[in-house]
């Protein structure tokens, strides 16, 4: 970098002219190479940014600054310029690419009928087809532009939920629409359940595990069916909600998110000023937050809060009308697996 001895030097000796620069010029460099290396996904040409407007800056030290190690700052005389220490923290790429991943991870499963059955049903082929395209063209975004890449995962996962509700209503209002010779028309109801007879057909022609077809055969058959809150002290339902007293509120498999909604609102009440409100809006993480366990289709999940006695009680009896089960991902034959 050019030093003060030299700028008095070359002035008189060859009638050189050097402009002052401002208090707020090495910082101003600072902010644009980093701009361009890190916002602008450009490294290469943040780094060529100070070595070419900087004459005599090395390659190292304009790395050290376009990392946040180091910065530029003016000097007194406002002519040149010297680093210091920096505690500029860049952007987290590496937890950007995470995030890219799940969002894209969370679309990819709403195309695959093995993974997301239930929300599968209600996307066209030509949506999934979008879709895969569109993760194919973020992972490529990746390497070229991380933050593009970032907000269109953002958006894919909100064009994939509005897909799913779209579908979902239009199957909806297509069988429930009048017909102008309402003779010909079967009820509503007739075509729901051959809606849902069509679909399971398809399920059953699906080359898949057993465990998983028939977890897709059941949802199906609770698609458009509301939740009761239901005591359900003889385990009539493999799907509910367990509560800390040993109260076990059962549904249909695919309606336990719903249930949970109906919970909370007879069980907590949203009283003005607590944090409730705002849980809410979170029915089934509240639920397992005050250590109320889950189980849908034989899958029993537990939170941080250890099982209570009753809750024990109730589970192993549970058991003995549905001995084969899963337990936090593993799989059981008979009862005992919460002592275990």
């Amino acid at each position: 970098m050019i030093k003060e001895g030299e700028i008095d030097k070359n002035v008189v000796e060859h009638g050189v002219l050097y402009f002052g620069i401002g208090e707020s010029f090495g910082a101003l460099m600072t902010d644009m190479a980093r701009e361009k290396a890190w916002y602008g996904c450009q490294r290469a040409e943040g780094i060529l940014f100070l070595m070419r407007g900087l004459g005599g800056i090395d390659m190292e030290t304009a790395e050290k600054v376009v990392d946040g190690k180091l910065k530029l700052v003016t000097n007194d005389d406002h002519k040149t310029l010297h680093e210091e220490k920096d505690t500029w923290t860049p952007p987290d790429f590496e937890a950007m690419k995470k995030e890219i991943e799940e969002l894209c991870g969370e679309a990819r499963e709403m195309i695959h009928p093995d993974r997301n059955p239930r929300r599968h049903l209600f996307l066209s082929d030509h949506q999934r087809d979008d879709i895969g395209l569109e993760i194919s063209d973020i992972n490529e975004l990746v390497g070229t532009n991380i933050w593009k890449a970032l907000q269109r995962a953002k958006n894919l996962k909100s064009i994939v939920l509005d897909c799913h509700n779209q579908g979902r209503e239009d199957l909806r209002l297509r069988f429930t629409k009048p017909s102008r010779d309402d003779d010909e028309l079967p009820e509503p109801m007739d075509l729901l359940d051959q809606l849902k007879e069509d679909t399971k057909a398809r399920i059953e022609s699906m080359p898949m595990d057993p465990e998983m077809k028939e977890r897709m055969l059941r949802l199906t058959d609770s698609q458009f069916h509301d939740p009761d809150i239901k005591e359900d002290p003889k385990f009539e339902y493999d799907t509910g909600w367990l509560d800390r007293d040993g109260h076990y509120f059962s549904c249909e498999m695919g309606l336990h998110i719903a249930l949970a909604g109906k919970l909370f609102e007879q069980f907590f009440p949203i009283i003005e000023g607590e944090t409730n409100l705002q849980k809410a809006k979170n029915a089934e993480g509240w639920l397992e937050e005050q250590g109320w366990m889950k189980c849908t289709g034989r899958h029993w999940y537990t939170t941080e809060k250890p099982p209570t006695e009753a809750q024990i009680r109730a589970f192993k009896k549970w058991c003995e009308r549905w001995p084969e089960y899963t337990y936090n991902g593993t799989k059981y034959g008979g009862p005992g697996g919460v002592e275990e």
